[in-house]
C-alpha cells in the first residue's frame, strides 16, 4: 500500500497551535502531559516547541524542550500515527537542535532527553543525531512501568570529533 504523500512544514510553536499538539499529545502517549501543562509551557519563555503541518495546517507532530542555563532538554517529540516513517520526526529533532545551538539568544552546550528502553525506533532516531546512552531511570513511566534510556547530546563534544 502506498502511503500518502504529505507537503510538511516546521514552525514553530505558539498558543494558536495548542489544540494540535494537545491531540498529538494524547494521541501518542499513554500517560500524557494535561492540557493545561501544555497551555501553561506554551507561554514560558524557557520552553520552545516546534510543529510539523501539513498544508491544510493539520499538525502532524511536534518537539518540546525547555531550556536551564546552557542545558536543553528535550521533554517531548511525537508524531501522529498517520504521519510516521515519513521523517518528520527526524525534521522536528534537527530543527531543534539547530534552534538550541545557532538560532536561540543563548546556544545550548548539552542536551539531555530520555526515552521509553522499549521504543528502540527512537532511540535510533537519537542515536543517528549523536545523542549518546548515558544510564537508566528505573520505573520513570507509567502505563506500563517501564525504565527510561538517559541520553545526551554534547555539542562541544561532537565539534572536537569533527
Amino acid at each position: 500500500m502506498n502511503k500518502i504523500e504529505y507537503e510538511i512544514s516546521i514552525v514553530k510553536a505558539d498558543t494558536s497551535h495548542f489544540e494540535g499538539i494537545c491531540r498529538v499529545e494524547n494521541e501518542c502517549f499513554a500517560d500524557p502531559w494535561s492540557e493545561q501543562s501544555i497551555f501553561d509551557t506554551l507561554s514560558l519563555p524557557e520552553y520552545v516547541y516546534f510543529v510539523a503541518q501539513d498544508e491544510l495546517g493539520e499538525i502532524a507532530g511536534y518537539v518540546a524542550m525547555y531550556r536551564a542555563l546552557d542545558e536543553a532538554h528535550i521533554v517531548n517529540v511525537a508524531v501522529l500515527p498517520k504521519f510516521r516513517r515519513m521523517g518528520i520526526a527526524d525534521k522536528l529533532l534537527k530543527k531543534m537542535k539547530d534552534y538550541g545551538l545557532f538560532e536561540s539568544a543563548e546556544p545550548a552546550a548539552v542536551f539531555y532527553l530520555e526515552v521509553r528502553e522499549s521504543n528502540t525506533a527512537a532511540i535510533e532516531l537519537y542515536r543517528k543525531h549523536g545523542f549518546t546512552e548515558n544510564g537508566v531511570r528505573k520505573n520513570y513511566y507509567r502505563n506500563p512501568t517501564e525504565n527510561a534510556v538517559l541520553m545526551s547530546f554534547d555539542y562541544l563534544d561532537a565539534a572536537e570529533n569533527l
